[in-house]
């Protein structure tokens, strides 16, 4: 368990002593292009998030539209079951 831990430590210094060698080095022009790039795709993704959120909204109300339509549907067919029943419980009345 030691020994792992010393291993990402010096992995952890190493790591460290090389960026900061190559922001000196190169006086941090690779470093900001990638800050420049990894911008510009959190734009990109932010985009296609939202084109995301609104494809999800359009087809939750697509849903609720349909659900509305079938709710009054069955409202619309329960009331001529209902007609139709009193229709038959009066004739059978009247025989």
């Amino acid at each position: 368990m030691i020994k792992m831990i010393l291993k990402i430590g010096c992995l952890v210094v190493l790591l460290v002593v090389a960026f900061l060698v190559l922001a000196f080095w190169e006086g941090g022009d690779k470093l900001r292009w990638f800050g420049k790039e990894t911008q510009k795709q959190s734009e990109k993704l932010a985009d296609k998030a939202d084109k995301l959120k609104e494809t999800g909204q359009a087809i939750k109300d697509g849903a609720n539209e349909v659900t509305d339509k079938a709710k009054k549907l069955k409202g619309m067919i329960e009331d001529k079951k209902e007609e139709t029943g009193e229709e038959k419980k009066e004739q059978k009345a009247k025989k």
